[in-house]
């Protein structure tokens, strides 16, 4: 009979150099610890089973078999001679009843089942865990598997951390339920006693039933479950495994959904480490560890990708700061030069009614058109696939908008059946709700969108819009990950408040919380001046801030059609100022009256600003010259400057 005792001797005989560690023994495991003159830390446990010594590779997870060759030690070998029942004692006819069994002990019950399941008149149960369930006969040893056959069951027993067994389950696979637990027996962690030997940081996956986290450690995982379903998680659980890295293997339906919601969070309110295991998309509804890895050969590969997926996503992102002084600076992948980056999330910001939603479609279309353009400036590396979430406008005014536009543009409802646009209209998107926000990722999954742009921003959630605290965290949690998820851009429809004393400039007119400024990497806003809009770049954060555009919306000569143009606001404020300049003369211009004429020309919606700015430039060019009287700056022509101008 195999023992402690006999595996502590061999081990020591291979210079495995065996010592006590609590009630087992801590050795250097004789396949991948020996015999390379290494120094080593102790990698392998043994203790006593029910069935068999459990033997553990902390190092490389060497198989039990594996280890015993290693030791010259023949392979437990099934057990042939049939476990004897218990007698009834009956009372002689007449006499008195005889003294109550003793009840058979947990213990006792799991070793007479373990060797029972080895008889060859249960060999279809064994064929059942090898074969059915993709246990190895390790495994299945380690476990103490067994057959009862008076009840007709498998049986589990189920350790304590100790490796007392605390009671035994009995699985039925066609019966129902298939699994049950003696009367009075409260839910345990299955495979508490597989955690003591473990160290810290090592990796544990939590499984939906005591078969499915066997099968893991058939594949080489330590693996625990609960012993009452998915429904049912314990505090102390989560405390039992706050040491390790986590992975919860919830199955594929809607109990094993919340098990992978609840499960992790559990275990990070313990302090812990944990990430859900995300199948693949399409899985069959109850695909678990144990039908994933044997439908197919190469399953057991493929579920090592999925661990090693959820592992990476918890993961902190990092750079590599030598490679970043050594490589070749990467250039900007722009879609808009200037204006719209990939992976970046844009804000389009104004008035109600100033021409925000037309904006946003004539960027959908510019995006989706091979040889796109917007507002003339060329979309580079398109043609674009363009979601667009739209819970602010009706499907009659979009229908409306979208002809006007394609008529100014010339294209046929033919042309647009084959654009790469998903409209989603009115569907009460609020990202917030779990459920919505998975139906977003459904709908990305399937139309695989380069950009996808929302109208209005506020439509999109339900947080509180003037909270810093919830705005920001409404990007945190909602809109970088779907950025970083699913490799999009984003552009946001938003609104701006009315101006005030303190709040002329755009970025401080958003309307509620000024963090939104903070969250976006490209902030555009279209304000009116009169019957002039202009269209301000007020944040880039890869570059410079373009120069704002003289933003014209106007209807075709048929009235059929809309288009929409920009040029340069700065190029407009050159002309008025030359012109102002060319009218003056010699008498040259006061700074104050130029300033004055930009803004009656409602060039700009900051004319101060814009005409200090191009008088500057003007200056630099040589096209101005300028000088000092009474603590005011003249200008003129350079034509008509006279000698002593600048």
């Amino acid at each position: 009979m195999l023992t402690v005792e006999t595996i502590r001797a061999a081990l020591a005989d291979h210079g495995c150099r065996p010592h006590r560690n609590g009630d087992g023994i801590k050795a250097l495991c004789p396949c991948c610890q020996t015999g390379d003159n290494q120094k080593h830390e102790p990698a392998l446990s043994v203790k006593a089973g029910t069935a068999a010594p459990l033997v553990y590779c902390h190092a490389s997870r060497c198989a039990f078999e594996i280890i015993l060759g290693a030791l010259g030690i023949e392979s437990p070998a099934p057990r042939v001679a049939p476990a004897q029942a218990p007698k009834r004692r009956t009372a002689p006819a007449g006499g008195p009843p005889p003294d109550p069994e003793p009840e058979e002990s947990p213990d006792a019950k799991a070793t007479r089942c373990a060797d029972a399941l080895w008889e060859s008149p249960h060999a279809a149960r064994l064929a059942y865990l090898e074969r059915d369930r993709g246990l190895s006969r390790a495994v299945i040893l380690g476990a103490a598997l067994g057959f009862d056959a008076e009840r007709e069951c498998l049986t589990i027993p189920v350790l304590d951390a100790s490796g007392a067994v605390l009671y035994i389950r009995e699985h039925r696979p066609s019966g129902s339920p298939k699994y049950k637990s003696p009367p009075g027996a409260e839910a345990a962690l299955y495979g508490a006693d597989t955690l003591t030997g473990l160290e810290d940081g090592a990796l544990v996956l939590v499984c939906e039933g005591e078969l499915d986290a066997l099968r893991a450690r058939t594949l080489g995982y330590n693996a625990v479950s609960g012993t009452a379903g998915a429904k049912t998680w314990r505090d102390e659980w989560s405390k039992a495994l706050a040491r390790f890295e986590v992975i919860v293997c919830g199955d594929a339906d809607p109990d094993g959904d919340e098990m992978r919601r609840k499960v992790p969070a559990s275990i990070r309110k313990a302090g812990g480490y944990a990430q859900p295991l995300a199948w693949p998309e399409g899985a069959p509804k109850g695909e678990d560890v144990t039908s994933f890895t044997l439908a197919t050969p190469d399953g057991p590969e493929r579920f090592r990708a999925l661990v090693d997926a959820a592992l990476s996503a918890g993961n902190l992102r990092s750079i590599d700061l030598a490679a970043a002084l050594t490589a070749p600076p990467e250039p900007i992948p722009w879609i808009v030069a200037g204006w719209l980056a990939r992976g970046e999330v844009a804000c389009i910001a104004g008035d109600g009614g100033v021409g925000k939603s037309w904006l946003s479609l004539s960027l959908a279309l510019g995006l989706a058109r091979p040889d796109g353009r917007f507002l003339g400036m060329p979309i580079q590396g398109g043609p674009f696939r363009v979601m667009v979430l739209d819970e602010e406008q009706s499907e009659r005014l979009v229908s409306y908008r979208l002809r006007k536009l394609a008529h100014g543009l010339g294209i046929s409802a033919d042309d647009v059946s084959r654009l790469p646009i998903r409209y989603c209209i009115n569907n009460l998107l609020n990202l917030d709700d779990p459920e919505r926000l998975q139906s977003l990722y459904r709908e990305i999954r399937r139309f695989r969108p380069d950009v996808i742009l929302g109208d209005s921003m506020v439509r999109l959630h339900g947080r509180d819009e003037n909270s810093n605290q919830q705005m920001a965290g409404f990007f945190r949690e909602v809109i970088r990950p779907i950025v970083i998820r699913f490799g999009v851009t984003v552009g946001m429809v938003h609104h701006l408040g009315k101006p005030g004393e303190n709040r002329k400039a755009l970025g401080t007119r958003l309307r509620g919380a000024s963090d939104v400024r903070n969250q976006v990497d490209q902030l555009w806003g279209i304000e009116r001046a009169g019957d002039r809009l202009t269209m301000i770049h007020d944040k880039c954060r890869d570059a410079a801030e373009s120069a704002d555009l003289s933003l014209t919306i106007s209807d075709t000569d048929d009235g059929l059609g809309v288009i929409l143009a920009a040029r340069e606001a700065d190029s407009e404020a050159d002309d008025v100022l030359l012109a102002a300049l060319s009218n003056a003369g010699p008498a040259g211009v006061l700074r104050e009256d130029l300033i004055e004429a930009v803004d009656a020309a409602k060039v700009t919606a900051d004319p101060k600003k814009t005409t200090t700015r191009r008088l500057g430039k003007l200056h630099a060019d040589q096209r101005v010259k300028r000088a000092s009287e009474r603590q005011k700056r003249r200008y003129w022509t350079t034509a008509y400057a006279p000698e002593s101008a600048e």
